[in-house]
């Protein structure tokens, strides 16, 4: 199921990234050295947003029904 969402998801990131990136304004001429560079992508970190996302409602979802 993980392995689903993040194919998914990558497809998504990289047809968005062909057509969006043409529309961001450049950067500029200032090149400083912010720490590292991220070692998760894009579809990564979204697949784990979503992932924790979908996960966690069941068990909203008993608590609810077991307070109320």
């Amino acid at each position: 199921m993980l392995t689903k969402i993040f194919c998914e998801i990558d497809d998504f990131v990289q047809n968005f990234d062909k057509q969006f990136n043409p529309h961001l304004l450049p950067n500029g001429k200032r090149k400083e050295n912010r720490g590292l560079k991220p070692s998760l992508s894009t579809s990564e970190i979204i697949t784990i947003i979503v992932y924790f996302h979908t996960s966690i409602i069941e068990p909203l979802n008993i608590i609810t029904t077991l307070v109320l």
